[in-house]
């Protein structure tokens, strides 16, 4: 798999986006928000930026906020038409959106390093 200390947050996440299951168990929406909640609060822990501004990112994207926080912002994103509720998927549902989010987070880095924020 390489060497992950020198991976910028958009390689690693490409990383991530090849095998979901191996970093949480199985392939799963919510487990995949709760990892990358858990990584972005460690690479700010340690100093890096993480995924700081993915949440504004999304609602600016999306033109809109929502009650239910950035995982059903980014759904809206990845499916604008569609209507689904990241906490009411149907198991057939849950790899599409997975790979979803993995396309609107690696739009969001690319901007980001695009701009020269990237870490």
């Amino acid at each position: 798999m390489g060497d992950f200390e020198n991976l910028t947050d958009r390689e690693f996440m490409a990383q991530v986006a090849k095998r979901p299951g191996m970093y949480t168990g199985f392939v799963s929406y919510e487990r995949m928000v709760h990892f990358l909640t858990g990584y972005d609060i460690g690479q700010r822990r340690s100093g890096a930026q993480g995924l700081d501004g993915f949440p504004e990112w999304l609602v600016a994207r999306v033109g809109r906020s929502s009650s239910l926080g950035w995982p059903h912002l980014a759904l809206l994103a990845a499916f604008p038409d569609r209507d689904l509720n990241p906490y009411r998927l149907a198991g057939e549902e849950e790899s599409e959106v997975v790979a979803g989010l993995f396309v609107v987070l690696d739009q969001f880095l690319a901007e980001r390093e695009a701009s020269g924020a990237a870490t």
